[in-house]
């Protein structure tokens, strides 16, 4: 298994630990996007996430999402909460609450980034985030989504138990 299925495996089950059950025919908890493949990684596009389970398998799709941006060459990943293309349809109310903030601002630290208004579909990443060199095999993905990341975080290990807290 690679690192980015591990990572993937990881995830899915810390979502199970927190109380999303395993897809079922009826009651799917959420829908995962996976474009992880060997074109994707070489082309520097690859991602993987997790939107509502009311949403598309592919193509647009509505409010938050967890999205990462892995590599498969021992390079940063970028973590981070997304806002699908389609804005807000459920989680805009989520968005607005101080709270919400409040949570992601404590896992950010100085790689990272929260911007002031979850909200905001408008403002860029600043260039912390952009153009930092620790991201350069992701910087056009990055500019691509750079309005709808309220929050993100580089990962500059994702194999070391720090990032598996």
């Amino acid at each position: 298994m690679t690192l980015i299925e591990d990572i993937r495996k990881f995830i899915q089950e810390e979502a199970e630990r927190f109380g999303a059950k395993k897809n079922s025919e009826f009651n799917k908890p959420y829908i995962e996007r996976n474009n992880t493949s060997d074109e994707a990684l070489k082309d520097n596009g690859a991602y993987f996430g997790f939107i509502h389970p009311e949403e598309e398998m592919s193509g647009p799709f509505h409010d938050f999402s967890l999205t990462i941006f892995p590599s498969d060459q021992n390079k940063s990943w970028l973590v981070c909460l997304g806002i699908g293309s389609s804005g807000f349809k459920n989680d805009y109310e989520l968005a607005t609450f101080p709270g919400l903030r409040r949570l992601f601002s404590k896992l950010v630290d100085s790689q990272g980034y929260c911007k002031s208004s979850f909200s905001d579909i408008e403002s860029n990443l600043p260039k912390s985030i952009t153009v930092n060199p620790s991201l350069q095999h992701i910087e056009n993905t990055i500019k691509t989504y750079t309005k709808v990341l309220p929050v993100c975080q580089i990962v500059e290990n994702p194999s070391s138990d720090d990032f598996k807290l």
